[in-house]
């Protein structure tokens, strides 16, 4: 998993933004998670449409994945600040 995890990286969005969801730096924990989640469904997250890869697929894909990081009790994620970070 370590080799792995070495191709995937969080893209943090800019110091000056003004969504208070990415106002709170990545924790450790909420970095493992993502990583962890992303990878086990990365041809879900990233492939093209077909019978199992549909919009609705990957939107709730996404929405269990910041469920999960939100579970840490850190910070308020949002789907779209995980896609942001993710590169989607």
């Amino acid at each position: 998993m370590n080799i792995r995890r070495r191709k995937y990286t969080l893209k943090m969005a800019d110091k000056d933004s003004n969504d208070s969801s990415q106002c709170h730096s990545w924790s450790k924990t909420e970095i493992d998670i993502f990583l962890e989640l992303v990878i086990e469904n990365k041809n879900l997250l990233k492939g093209k449409h077909g019978p199992m890869v549909t919009e609705a697929n990957k939107r709730k894909k996404w929405q269990e994945i910041v469920a999960a990081i939100n579970a840490c009790g850190v910070a308020l994620r949002t789907a779209d600040t995980c896609k942001k970070s993710y590169g989607t």
